[in-house]
């Protein structure tokens, strides 16, 4: 009895073009420039992995394109059967559990959203948003936002007067991830708190020309290893209280096509 062999694997350019194009197929009133901006890329650079311009896609293009066209719920064990080198890099280079569920995008547009991301943030804590803080806060303004995210099922009332998201998902996409930070410093940093010292808040700024393939790895491990040790902190039940603060953690390159290139 003979076998056929096996097929060879799909390289990891094509992976992501047939990808693309099945997105594309499904959402054809959706143009090239707006799948990008929804994955968070620039549209050259999406037009140029869909037509294999790029040849060995980064592995923040990768993890773009598979969270983009749907493959967030099981992203490791997609890229531990079919790329166990790119989920090698995932597991060096992301804080999160590698089992960790991205939050859907319908929940994550409403943590872009400027009106009601606040709200969203602080119903992501473990105290949830208590309708006393929404009127506090936001006044019947707030009772407004919260009525619709309750009527469009995104936040549920689990303890009265008490509200949590309807998902557990602990992580977003790479395009959520940089809206939520600048709107979080432009919103909610307090400079002038900073400036007088009357406020327990932190930022500060570094860039240097560096040897990118020696650096850089050791940069991405610092900074894992420190928001793995944030999250440690934020999940001690016994460090939980009423006030809800924000953690965040970036770096790239000042160059803008420097990492795409590599």
């Amino acid at each position: 009895m003979t076998t056929n062999p096996p097929l060879p694997k799909e390289d990891l350019a094509n992976m992501l073009r047939r990808k693309i194009l099945s997105y594309k197929s499904a959402r054809p009133n959706l143009s090239s420039q707006q799948i990008a901006k929804k994955f968070g890329m620039s549209s050259s650079t999406f037009s140029r992995i869909e037509n294999l311009d790029i040849k060995t896609p980064t592995f923040d293009q990768v993890i773009k394109i598979l969270t983009g066209t749907g493959h967030h719920k099981d992203l490791l064990g997609y890229l531990n059967e079919n790329y166990p080198e790119i989920a090698s890099t995932y597991k060096k280079g992301y804080s999160q559990p590698l089992g960790s569920e991205f939050i859907s995008e319908d929940i994550a547009d409403h943590l872009i959203d400027p009106q009601t991301s606040k709200l969203m943030l602080i119903a992501h804590s473990v105290s949830g948003l208590k309708k006393s803080v929404i009127i506090e806060e936001f006044g019947n303004s707030g009772l407004r936002i919260l009525d619709s995210l309750i009527e469009k099922d995104i936040l549920i009332e689990k303890e009265s007067g008490v509200y949590f998201p309807r998902e557990n998902g602990s992580m977003l996409d790479q395009r959520a991830t940089r809206s939520l930070v600048d709107r979080s410093i432009n919103d909610f940093y307090n400079i002038n708190g900073f400036e007088d010292r009357t406020a327990a808040n932190f930022l500060t700024f570094q860039s240097e020309s560096i040897d990118l393939e020696k650096v850089y790895p050791m940069i991405l491990s610092l900074l894992s290893e420190l928001q793995r040790n944030v999250r440690d902190i934020f999940n001690d039940p016994e460090n939980h209280g009423d006030e809800t603060v924000f953690v965040s953690t970036v770096s790239d390159s000042l160059i803008k096509n420097n990492l795409a290139t590599k």
